[in-house]
């Protein structure tokens, strides 16, 4: 693509990094976590790192450089919201070289940081999703200079094989795919860079069999129902625009670009790989972004292709091609800016979960401290606000508080037999909107706290806590009986 198309005006950009740090910080100091960022947290804290690596991924299903890297705050005793400045500045991280290095005009570069996924999903939310979102960045970035960067580029793919299977995945078919054409023209290289990276593959072999061992699944593991989905073609266009209909031509013509530019197969074979899992293994709306991404990572290495020779004359077709390509781009992110503002908007009004104002309040009125049973997997997004577990019917009130993924799990038990051990409180996690309270003998709601997960412009589920507290405790003009922490614009501090 011709200098010309892809200067962009320093200011302009200047200002787009302002404002977006502005705008992802100040969502994420109204964000309240919910249970996949407190389980991470959790696990970083109350684990040994012999004990993370050997034993506990194999639960989780994933790597542990996400858990590492919250470790070390963790186990320092920071504060749980330090998840969310972590994310934060991973996130900032990706977004500064993304202005700075990628080749796409100023108005792909303009629209870039307010996509959904930047801005909220892969930012807010704190997950393993936004270091994924920085390497693949950072693998764009000196895609076309690996040869002389292999140290570099080893590094980075084993980082992004580190973060989650998807990633794992993508890198080992790049590691592949850059061996395969360095045997092909190995004799136009030199002996010491054919050594380097023989020697980074053989080190990123060795780190992709140390966790597939890791990652063995263990016996008594039990995850919730499956959540595979067959319909690829909607898992492959739905990052991209609300209807497969209107993704269609945005695939179509990014096939297009990438076989012109002889990354076709670079593009379809990661993409395949991570729909396979999505197929066989598991399939959530939370893996979208990696579409997404994978998306973005493929379109920059084409259109940064390396310096033409001299005495080439410019391609109009090339760039006629990009032009097209930053255009369709444009499109996209229309839409994506569309979802991250309706996203950032909400969660800064509402309470994305209700985790934040029931630890709160049991904190201020010291329930924490009475007899609590809870039931329900998502109850361990309280938690990481107190520094030991507060619920007598999980480990009887001691740590490890992250939730684990095996039979028998006592917080997975229903409400009726937390109720037959007649414990003084009872918290309910509810994934169900309106979700009545349940009518039972000897209980009566104390307290509602509610929080409701958003998906682009809709709602995916809630993410609410019901407190019961036995009736002789209550009695019948108990103050705080039957209240409600609402969930609205009005944002409760109790």
């Amino acid at each position: 693509m011709c200098e010309e198309a892809t200067r962009s005006p320093r200011g302009l950009l200047g200002a787009v990094f302002v404002l977006y740090v502005a705008a992802v910080s100040f969502t994420a100091w109204h964000h309240e976590p919910w249970f996949d960022e407190a389980q991470a947290w959790l696990i970083a804290r109350d684990s040994g790192l012999i004990e993370l690596l050997t034993d506990r991924l194999r639960y989780e299903g994933s790597p542990g450089l996400w858990h590492l890297l919250l470790a070390v705050p963790a186990k320092l005793g920071l504060p749980y919201r330090t998840i969310s400045l972590i994310s934060v500045t991973l996130a900032i991280a990706t977004v500064f070289l993304f202005l700075r290095y990628s080749p796409f005009t100023w108005h792909v570069k303009a629209l870039f940081p307010f996509g959904f996924f930047t801005i909220y999903q892969y930012a807010v939310v704190a997950r393993s999703y936004v270091l994924m979102a920085l390497v693949l960045v950072a693998l764009a970035a000196v895609y076309h200079r690996r040869n002389e960067r292999p140290v570099l580029w080893f590094f980075l793919l084993g980082l992004l094989a580190n973060v989650n299977v998807h990633g794992f995945f993508i890198a080992g078919f790049l590691a592949a795919y850059h061996l395969v054409q360095l045997a092909i023209h190995r004799r136009q290289l030199p002996a010491r860079t054919l050594r380097a990276h023989g020697v980074g593959a053989v080190v990123l072999g060795s780190i992709a069999v140390l966790e597939i061992l890791q990652l063995l699944p263990p016996d008594d593991l039990s995850f919730p129902a499956d959540s595979t989905n067959f319909r690829c073609m909607i898992l492959l266009a739905l990052p991209f625009t609300p209807w497969v209909a209107s993704s269609i031509p945005v695939l179509a013509f990014s096939a297009f670009l990438f076989w012109r530019r002889r990354l076709l197969l670079v593009w379809l074979g990661p993409t395949a790989a991570v729909l396979w899992i999505f197929v066989f293994k598991t399939a959530s709306c939370w893996h979208e972004g990696i579409i997404y991404y994978y998306w973005v990572f493929c379109l920059w290495i084409a259109l940064d292709a390396p310096p033409r020779a001299a005495d080439r004359p410019p391609d109009a077709a090339a760039g006629q091609l990009a032009m097209a390509a930053n255009v369709m781009m444009i499109l996209v992110l229309a839409v994506q800016v569309y979802w991250g503002m309706i996203c950032a908007a909400r969660d800064v009004l509402y309470a994305y979960s209700g985790s934040q104002a029931a630890s709160r309040y049991l904190a201020e009125h010291r329930l924490m401290d009475r007899e609590i049973y809870a039931c329900g997997y998502s109850t361990v997004s309280l938690l990481p606000y107190f520094p030991e577990n507060i619920f007598d019917n999980y480990h009887g009130k001691r740590n490890p508080s992250y939730y684990l993924w095996a039979e028998g799990n006592a917080l997975a038990r229903p409400f009726d037999h937390a109720r037959r051990q007649r414990p003084e409180f009872i918290l309910v996690g509810v994934k169900t909107p309106r979700t009545k309270p349940q009518r039972t003998t000897g209980y009566t709601l104390r307290r509602r706290f509610l929080g409701a997960l958003y998906w682009k412009d809709g709602f995916l589920e809630a993410d609410s806590f019901y407190l019961y507290q036995r009736i002789d405790l209550a009695g019948p003009n108990h103050p705080e009986r039957d209240q409600t922490a609402l969930a609205g614009p009005h944002k409760p501090l109790e």
